[in-house]
C-alpha cells in the first residue's frame, strides 16, 4: 500500500505474521489520517469472537458526511461464523465510492470471504510468518533496515531467547536500533547479551544459565536484579526450571558418550539454544546438575507458602545449586538451612 498507489475498494488481510499484518494495518490507518479522510475501526465487542457484522454492513451502507477517502478497518474477521459472512458479503456488493474496507483476519484467510472480496474489486493480502529456520535471517535483515549490523549468531540467540514471534522480535530490533543510534555498529552475541540485560525474561534465562554453569556470582547478580524489580519468584522458577532440567539431561547424555550434536537435538529446544546449553555444561558433572535440579524443585515447594521469604528461599537455592552450601533433607530448603 505505497503512498501513490490507487486504493482498492476492499482488502482481506490475513496470515500468521503479526508483524507484517500490524504494519499493513498501520500504513492504511496513517494513509487515511494523512489524506484527511475518515478512519473507522471495528473490533470484537465483549462476548463475541468477531466484530458485529451488522455494524460493519451499516457503516458500509452509510453515506459519509465528510469529504475525502473513507477507510473502514475491521479487526477480528477470523471470528465470524457463516451467518456473519453472509451479512458482510452482501454489504461488499455495494461499497460506496471513495471507500476502502480492510477485513483483517489473524490466521488463514476465511475461504468464504476470498471470492466476494475479489468480486468487489479487492485484493487478498496474506502475510505468513517465516519458519523457525528462516527467522534469524529475517532478524538480520530488520537490523540492516534499522541502520546497524546484527551477526547471524546474535540473531539466532535473540530468536532462541524470545521465541519465534516475529512481532516481538521486530519490536526488539527496533529498540536495539534506538540504542545504537546513527553510528554504524555491529552487534554480536556478547554485545546483545549486554544490551538486553534489562529484559526480564532474558535476566531469568541468565539466572538459569548461571545455575547450570555453577556460577555463584553471576547467579546472585541476576537474582538481585530480578528481586529488585519485583519479579514474582514463581515466574522465575517456571522459566528457569526447564532450563536446569535440560542441562542435567545433557550432562547425563554427554557422560554416557553421546555426541554433543545428538544431545542438543534431543533436548526439544530451539537448535541454537540447545547448542549453547550443551556447550555451557559439557564439562560439568551430572551430580552437580542434579543438585541444581533438586534446589530449584525445593525452591518451588518453598514458594508456595511457609515461613521462608522469597528472598531467603532464592538465595539458599542459588547457593545450594552452585555448591556453596550443602543442604540436608528435611523440607523446603531444609527449613531455611536451620
Amino acid at each position: 500500500m505505497a503512498e501513490a498507489q490507487q486504493m482498492k475498494p476492499c482488502y482481506l488481510i490475513a496470515g500468521d505474521d503479526e508483524s507484517k499484518i500490524s504494519t499493513a494495518v498501520s500504513r492504511l490507518r496513517k494513509r487515511g489520517e494523512q489524506e484527511g479522510g475518515a478512519v473507522e475501526r471495528f473490533s470484537a465487542p465483549s462476548g463475541r469472537k468477531g466484530p458485529d457484522p451488522q455494524e460493519v454492513a451499516a457503516a458500509l451502507a452509510a453515506i459519509p458526511l465528510a469529504t475525502g477517502h473513507r477507510y473502514l478497518i475491521v479487526e477480528g474477521a477470523e471470528g465470524w461464523l457463516k451467518a456473519d459472512h453472509e451479512i458482510v458479503i452482501g454489504a461488499l456488493k455495494t461499497i460506496p465510492p471513495e471507500t476502502t474496507v480492510a477485513l483483517v483476519a489473524r490466521g488463514k484467510a476465511p475461504k468464504a470471504l476470498v471470492e466476494p472480496v475479489k468480486k468487489a474489486g479487492g485484493d487478498i493480502l496474506e502475510y505468513n510468518a517465516p519458519s523457525a529456520g528462516e527467522l534469524p535471517g529475517q532478524v538480520v535483515g530488520w537490523a540492516a533496515e534499522g541502520g546497524f549490523t546484527l551477526t547471524l549468531d546474535a540473531a539466532r540467540l535473540l530468536v532462541a531467547r524470545m521465541g519465534p514471534r516475529p512481532l516481538r522480535l521486530r519490536n526488539e530490533v527496533e529498540r536495539l536500533a534506538l540504542w545504537v543510534g546513527s553510528e554504524p555498529t555491529e552487534i554480536d552475541v556478547e554485545d546483545l547479551e549486554a544490551m538486553v540485560a534489562d529484559e526480564t525474561e532474558l535476566a531469568i534465562w541468565s539466572l538459569g544459565d548461571a545455575l547450570a554453569e555453577g556460577d555463584l556470582v553471576a547467579a546472585t547478580v541476576a537474582a538481585d536484579r530480578l528481586l529488585a524489580q519485583g519479579e514474582p519468584i514463581q515466574k522465575m522458577i517456571a522459566t528457569m526450571a526447564p532450563r536446569i532440567r535440560g542441562a542435567y539431561a545433557a550432562t547425563v547424555a554427554l557422560d554416557q558418550g553421546e555426541p554433543p550434536a545428538k544431545v542438543a537435538s534431543s533436548l526439544g529446544m530451539h537448535p541454537y539454544a540447545a547448542k549453547q546449553l550443551v556447550a555451557k555444561v559439557k564439562d560439568r558433572d551430572p551430580a552437580d546438575l542434579l543438585r541444581a535440579v533438586e534446589a530449584v524443585a525445593d525452591l518451588e515447594v518453598a514458594s508456595r507458602g511457609g515461613s521462608v521469604s522469597d528472598e531467603v528461599a532464592l538465595t539458599l537455592a542459588i547457593r545450594r545449586a552452585c555448591g556453596a552450601v550443602s543442604m540436608p533433607a528435611g523440607g523446603p530448603l531444609a527449613r531455611a538451612a536451620g
